[in-house]
């Protein structure tokens, strides 16, 4: 009820929807912060408890990441919200918002375009640093093993490599979102493993 009285008070519906693209984006940062705060304070502690610092890595890694995943969702139901809001019919127009503004529709795709590529991006970010923990550890492992020979020449290589494959895919990735023909591109990289 409390947005339809804002509705009803503001009596215009291009700029209802962006107050309330505003307010979901707010609320979001705000929920990002608290998000980061509990982890920062309860789990934090919680995980420093343990045998191995295995998962205090993991989290540290991971630390930034979700702050900014909890946030760029927070943008994504803003921009689906408003979405489904100019596509919808309006209450103090004869019709929808996006056939009067059809800007909007392209504005929407453009929006949505590049948010899906900052969500791509902050996975790859997220995903480097896992295999840098990971590896580390595992090196770390090996050297306690004695066997120091092969964690100082594999343990690089596999992360050089793990990181191009993961590259390569997440450009596959945003090249088909954006319905461009990846087949040469695969098969490039299938031939190039060669």
């Amino acid at each position: 009820w409390i947005f339809s009285f804002l509705r009803d008070l503001i009596q215009d519906d291009l700029l209802y929807r962006i107050l309330l693209v505003a307010i979901v984006i707010v609320a979001s940062f705000f929920g990002a912060k608290l998000l980061a705060f509990i982890i920062k304070k309860i789990i934090k502690p919680f995980v420093s408890k343990t045998k191995t610092d295995l998962d205090d890595k993991i989290l540290a890694a991971s630390g930034s990441a979700i702050y900014r995943l909890s946030f760029l969702a927070g943008i994504f139901l803003s921009v689906e919200l408003f979405k489904d809001g100019i596509k919808s019919e309006s209450r103090f127009l004869p019709k929808p918002l996006v056939e009067i503004y059809p800007f909007l529709d392209n504005i929407v795709s453009i929006v949505e375009a590049l948010l899906f590529i900052a969500l791509i991006i902050i996975l790859l970010i997220v995903s480097f640093r896992y295999i840098n923990v990971f590896l580390d550890w595992y090196a770390n492992k090996l050297e306690s093993d004695n066997n120091r020979n092969l964690s100082g020449s594999l343990i690089p290589l596999l992360k050089k490599v793990s990181k191009i494959l993961l590259f390569a895919l997440a450009v596959v990735v945003v090249l088909a979102k954006f319905n461009v023909d990846i087949s040469a591109f695969v098969v490039s990289l299938g031939v190039g493993s060669l």
